[in-house]
């Protein structure tokens, strides 16, 4: 009869003592970095709430569009989006655009 395999025994308490701890954030300057970017206009993409799908299906948007652009082209198309209510409303804009011109 063959004897069972027997598990091996990894032992990791040298690697631990190596790993520095992880420092505590700040409260007080992370608030103070939320606020000075809210001041210069960049905002969170959901500004806190955590958004499921069902919210989507009752406005009828269940598709997601995603593109690959150059960084700078990237800007320049949310810098132009930014006079428009909601990006779906500059998309549909610039639609209406390339249809009139066709």
């Amino acid at each position: 009869m063959t004897e069972p395999k027997r598990g091996l025994k990894i032992d990791f308490n040298g690697a631990i003592e190596a790993v520095s701890a992880r420092p505590k954030i700040e409260r007080g300057i992370t608030n103070a970095a939320i606020e000075d970017a809210k001041k210069e206009g960049f905002a969170g993409r959901a500004d806190g709430m955590k958004i499921d799908r069902r919210t989507l299906r009752k406005s009828a948007r269940t598709a997601q569009l995603n593109m690959k652009l150059r960084p700078e082209i990237r800007d320049e198309f949310h810098r132009a989006a930014l006079g428009f209510e909601t990006l779906e409303a500059f998309i549909e804009h610039l639609l209406q655009l390339h249809r009139s011109t066709q």
